[in-house]
């Protein structure tokens, strides 16, 4: 398994590179606008961290589902669980290898996000209790939103184009963030993510486990 998982990480390492990047980039562009537009540091919980939420969720949401479909795309165009799996491996331990990788991707996204909060809440005062309630809603629904998202991305990733495949993940997941947009940070939206987050997953892992070789 580790040796599957290895072979994962080298084959989508750009992938694993842009899941680092663009995070820095969105935590990076908020702060310095939000701080240029402000002549005094807020007191309570900034303003910084309300408004990263969005920026975050939609780039975050789009590069999952774009990772997930391009890679099951490279698998399906060049065969690779067909080459692996008359080794000594099955496609169920490659497909978990594959969603190990997924896990780590998502991972690398969402870490920065908790750390710049707690960074953020280190720095300024609070003269009223934090709304961990709040937070702790945010940070689950974003996490739900990214796994949802890949896993619609490795259900997409099958189609013959890899541009179209990417797209086709990524126009799902404006679908499921207009979800999210309307029930808001919370239970009601968790629950439909995780329904749907399953229900590629199967699919997904049927549709693997039944492939020819």
């Amino acid at each position: 398994m580790f040796t599957l998982i290895k072979r994962e990480l080298i084959d989508n390492i750009a992938l694993l590179l842009l899941a680092a990047i663009v995070p820095a980039i969105i935590i990076t562009i908020v702060i310095k606008g939000v701080l240029e537009g402000v002549a005094y540091l807020p007191i309570g919980i900034p303003v910084i961290m309300v408004r990263i939420l969005w920026p975050y969720l939609l780039c975050g949401a789009f590069v999952a589902a774009g990772c997930g479909a391009a890679q099951m795309n490279d698998d399906s165009q060049r065969k690779l669980s067909t080459f692996l799996s008359v080794l000594a491996t099955t496609r169920g331990r490659i497909f978990i290898a594959r969603t190990v990788l997924g896990v780590m991707l998502i991972l690398i996204m969402f870490v920065p996000l908790v750390v710049t909060d707690v960074v953020l809440l280190k720095i300024f005062a609070r003269p009223v209790p934090l709304d961990m309630n709040f937070l702790i809603r945010s940070f689950a629904t974003i996490l739900a939103t990214f796994v949802c998202c890949y896993a619609i991305g490795l259900q997409v990733g099958w189609r013959s184009s890899k541009l179209m495949a990417i797209l086709f993940g990524v126009a799902l997941s404006a679908a499921l963030i207009l979800v999210v947009a309307i029930k808001g940070f919370g239970v009601e939206s968790i629950i439909i993510l995780v329904l749907f987050t399953v229900a590629s997953l199967i699919w997904t892992w049927h549709k693997f486990l039944s492939l020819p070789l």
